[in-house]
């Protein structure tokens, strides 16, 4: 016997919300798409996406410091 299954709603696995440097970064790459400027070329390329992504990795993998008191034997 077939048992029916309702449809479920797509899921977003895997998807994140894009931080606001990705999204200037994004907005920079379009502009650059479809502008007439030129664009970077090899090694230049190759540069400007090591950067942009050591960035962004600077951006997301951020982790906030730990605000730590030391006392000191004998000190209250």
């Amino acid at each position: 016997m077939v048992t029916y299954r309702a449809p479920r709603a797509p899921r977003a696995h895997g998807k994140r919300i894009v931080s606001a440097a990705a999204r200037r970064e994004i907005e920079r790459i379009e502009q650059l798409l479809s502008g007439s400027e030129p664009g970077p070329v090899g090694d230049a390329a190759l540069a400007e996406r090591e950067r942009t992504w050591a960035a962004l990795q600077s951006v997301e993998q951020r982790q906030p410091s730990l605000q730590l008191e030391v006392l000191r034997d004998g000190e209250p």
